[in-house]
């Protein structure tokens, strides 16, 4: 696979049981801004400009996955799987519901130890 296809992380993605608390605490303690908040959860920027998610806790706590940017999400989506990841979600188009929306494409993987993957890339 090419590895320009992934030049980095966009974001990590906690589950947390009180996001807005969250929220505050990464603001106040470590820089962040808050980039996207939405019914249901939010993104912060780091002051290096990577991103933190947080969604509620349901069936999962604590980390959830790993975002990367993806130049491409549906070629990346099928090159992991012929290299031995599993789908979670195929590749779709969706716009976050947020002030201002941000409409992205993703996919969702779990490597070969299980571990969830998003594939990211803002349209």
């Amino acid at each position: 696979m090419n590895l320009s296809v992934f030049p980095g992380v966009h974001h990590v993605c906690m589950k947390v049981r009180d996001i807005q608390k969250s929220v505050d605490f990464y603001v106040s303690q470590l820089g962040y801004t808050v980039r996207l908040q939405w019914d249901g959860g939010a993104m912060l920027k780091s002051p290096d400009g990577t991103h933190l998610e947080f969604f509620p806790v349901d069936e999962e706590e604590g980390y959830s996955h790993v975002a990367y940017i993806c130049k491409d999400v549906d070629k990346a989506y099928a090159e992991l799987l012929e290299n031995g990841c599993t789908s979670v979600s195929a590749p779709e188009s969706l716009t976050i519901p947020s002030d201002p929306a941000l409409p992205v494409r993703i996919a969702f993987v779990r490597d070969p130890a299980g571990n969830k993957i998003e594939l990211f890339k803002e349209l």
